[in-house]
C-alpha cells in the first residue's frame, strides 16, 4: 500500500498504490468514498459511440447532490486494443469504469500525481517501453500516452532519436530507420 490521498473537502484519507514510482487511488476506492460521502449524489454513465464501433467511448457524470454542480469524464477503449488484455473482452467495462475515475478525480477525489485511470498509466509506459526498445507502436497509442505522461514519453523519444542518429553517423549505408520519426530524424 502506498501514501493516502486526502479528498480536497473532506478529511479522510484514501488509499494508494505505487506503479511505476506514482501513487495512483483505485477507482474503486474513489467510489466508495464517493457513495460513502455523498448519499444523494448520482454516478451516471451513457454509452456516447455507437454499439457495434470498434472505439467505445463512454460518457461519466458525476452529481454530488447538494449542488449544481456536475464533474463529467469520458473514455475510450477498442475491442481491437492487443495491448490491453481487458479490452478483448470487456473494452466497455474499461472505458466506463476509467470514464467514472476520471469525473471522480475532476471532483477532486482520488487525485496523487494526475486524473489518468491505471489503465491508461499502464498504456502509456507500454509505449514508452516500445519506443526505448525501437518497437512500432500506433498514431493513437503515441498521443494518448502523451497526454497521460509527456515527460516520460517525451523522454524517451529525445533518447531513440539520439540513438538513432548516432547510429546513422557511425553507418549511414547500412542504417535502417526503426520508426518513421526515425526517417525524418535524417533530413534534420
Amino acid at each position: 500500500m502506498g501514501v493516502l490521498a486526502v479528498h480536497k473537502n473532506m478529511n479522510k484519507k484514501l488509499p494508494t498504490i505505487n506503479f511505476k514510482g506514482k501513487e495512483y487511488t483505485l477507482i474503486s476506492e474513489r467510489v466508495k468514498y464517493f457513495n460513502e460521502t455523498y448519499s444523494k449524489g448520482s454516478i451516471r454513465t451513457e454509452l456516447v459511440s455507437s454499439p457495434e464501433s470498434d472505439r467505445v467511448i463512454v460518457k461519466a457524470t458525476i452529481w454530488p447532490g447538494d449542488s449544481e454542480r456536475f464533474f463529467t469524464g469520458y473514455s475510450q477503449a477498442k475491442w481491437s486494443d492487443t495491448s490491453s488484455f481487458v479490452n478483448k473482452s470487456s473494452a466497455l467495462e474499461n472505458a466506463e469504469t476509467s470514464a467514472v475515475g476520471r469525473a471522480l478525480a475532476l471532483m477532486g477525489i482520488g487525485v496523487t500525481d494526475s486524473i489518468a485511470s491505471l489503465d491508461e498509466v499502464k498504456k502509456a509506459q507500454n509505449v514508452v517501453s516500445k519506443i526505448t526498445n525501437g518497437q512500432s507502436f500506433t498514431g493513437d497509442e503515441y498521443q494518448q500516452a502523451i497526454d497521460v505522461d509527456y515527460g516520460s514519453v517525451a523522454e524517451a523519444t529525445r533518447q531513440a532519436h539520439k540513438e538513432a542518429r548516432a547510429e546513422y553517423k557511425t553507418n549511414k549505408k547500412a542504417y535502417q530507420p526503426k520508426t518513421l520519426s526515425h526517417v525524418d530524424l535524417l533530413e534534420e
